[in-house]
């Protein structure tokens, strides 16, 4: 897994899960020098506190993500590939 940078990420649709529960689909725009993401053209998926079958759905646009909170990272298909084709 050489040459994988931060960079190689930018322009990537990433879905990310925050520690509150709370999810992100957005591009990644930016990752500043502390880690923290900066995601455009981002959707907020969460669970409705009530009713665990019910999801709210909302477009908030630029999203800036502090490292501290992210549980986890996933990028789309061909990003992936693109990254580790072999």
């Amino acid at each position: 897994m050489t040459g994988l940078s931060p960079e190689s990420l930018i322009s990537a649709q990433m879905h990310v899960t925050i520690t509150d529960c709370r999810n992100f689909d957005g591009i990644l725009t930016a990752i500043d020098p502390f880690g923290n993401l900066l995601l455009s053209e981002t959707y907020e998926i969460s669970k409705d506190k009530f009713d665990d079958s019910k999801v709210h759905q909302r477009k908030i646009g630029l999203v800036s993500i502090p490292r501290s909170t992210i549980k986890s990272i996933k990028v789309d298909k061909r990003t992936h590939e693109r990254i580790f084709k072999s």
